[in-house]
């Protein structure tokens, strides 16, 4: 039998057989280490920086990037990017998806034809937008610090394509949504007032 220990102490296993005798096992005391602080990924002129202090390695989609150990780092192509941190016990924390994009024009919403409602929104946001032709689309809303709180690929689509998104889960402030369509990227700020 195997248990897995939360809480530092001493410990003692009690065993009792078929006839009823038992006994008890020597105490073993367990140390349970913390684990460090989700890292955080904020981005400054195209470089990427962990907010832990020690311990890195950068992540390419789900693949350790040979090298990139080092509290930045400056990716050279679009992607999502984590950073997992190691404390000195040993134990790990990965940072949510950071969803970079490299030499890119990121086109301004509101010229571009999107449209957000209502805005300021407290409970659902919704986006729409036409495309002239088929093309692969991919939703993200991305807080103050450039973290990703929801992403949605949405498959290709054409003609008028809008959805629905839900933001109970997104307290109040303000919020970029970045609609990925084929090689264009747009961009539209909205305001959760709850």
């Amino acid at each position: 039998q195997t248990i897995t220990i939360s809480v530092s102490g001493s410990y003692t296993v009690k065993v009792t057989n078929s006839g009823g005798c038992t006994a008890v096992s020597s105490p073993t005391v367990v140390t349970v280490n913390p684990t460090p602080a989700k890292p955080i990924i904020t981005e400054v002129n195209k470089q990427l920086t962990s907010s832990a202090s020690n311990g890195y390695q950068w992540i390419a989609g789900t693949t350790d990037i040979p090298g990139a150990t080092q509290q930045t780092y400056a990716p050279s192509t679009n992607g999502k990017y984590r950073v997992r941190v190691k404390n000195s016990n040993g134990c790990e924390s990965t940072s949510d998806a950071y969803d970079f994009i490299t030499n890119s024009v990121i086109e301004d919403g509101e010229t571009a034809g999107l449209t957000l409602q209502p805005n300021p929104a407290s409970e659902s946001i919704t986006f729409s937008i036409t495309t002239e032709r088929e093309e692969e689309v991919e939703v993200t809303i991305l807080n103050l610090t450039g973290q990703e709180v929801l992403h949605i690929n949405m498959g290709n689509q054409s003609g008028r394509i809008g959805k629905t998104m839900e933001l109970e889960n997104m307290a109040s402030g303000v919020y970029t949504l970045r609609l990925r369509m084929g090689s264009r990227i747009i961009a539209r700020t909205f305001v959760v007032q709850k």
